[in-house]
C-alpha cells in the first residue's frame, strides 16, 4: 500500500480528537449549569476570550484536516506538506497566545502546606483545546 500525500492531515484530526471530546463532554452538561445558575458566559469580551476562542480553535482545528482529507486528495505532497506545515504553524501560534493570556478553561490552586505557607506557588491550570502545549512553559 502506497502512503498517500493526503494521510498528512490524519495527524491534525488526531491531535484535535481529545480537544473536541472534552468540548462535546461540556456542552452535554451544559443545559444543567444554565437551568442550575452556574454557567454565567455572556458575550462580553472575556467569556470571548475564555470560552468561545478556545471552543473555536479546537473546532476549526478538527475540521478544517478532515476538510482538507475530502478536499485534497490528488494534490501532491509538496502543496500538502507545505499547507500542513502552514496549518501546524498557525495552531501552535494561537496556542502559544492563548495561553500566554492564560485563556485556561480551568483553573485553582493547591495548598500542601498550607494558604500561608504556600501563596500562589501550587496553582494548575486546564487547557482544553491545548492540551498538547507544554503551558508551564509558556505561561508567564
Amino acid at each position: 500500500m502506497r502512503m498517500r500525500s493526503v494521510y498528512i492531515w490524519w495527524i491534525g484530526v488526531a491531535l484535535f480528537i481529545p480537544s473536541v471530546m472534552a468540548w462535546l463532554a461540556f456542552l452535554v452538561v451544559l443545559p444543567a449549569l444554565i437551568r442550575n445558575g452556574l454557567f454565567d458566559c455572556g458575550l462580553d469580551w472575556h467569556s470571548v476570550r475564555l470560552m468561545y476562542l478556545p471552543f473555536a480553535a479546537a473546532m476549526i482545528g478538527f475540521t478544517l484536516p478532515l476538510y482538507c482529507l475530502i478536499r485534497l486528495r490528488t494534490v501532491a505532497w509538496r502543496f500538502n506538506g507545505s499547507l500542513f506545515a502552514g496549518y501546524l504553524t498557525l495552531v501552535i501560534i494561537w496556542g502559544v497566545i492563548d495561553i500566554r493570556c492564560e485563556q485556561y478553561q480551568i483553573g485553582g490552586h493547591e495548598y500542601p502546606s498550607g494558604v500561608m505557607v504556600d501563596g500562589h506557588k501550587h496553582y494548575f491550570h486546564s487547557y482544553w483545546t491545548w492540551y498538547f502545549l507544554p503551558y508551564r512553559w509558556i505561561e508567564r
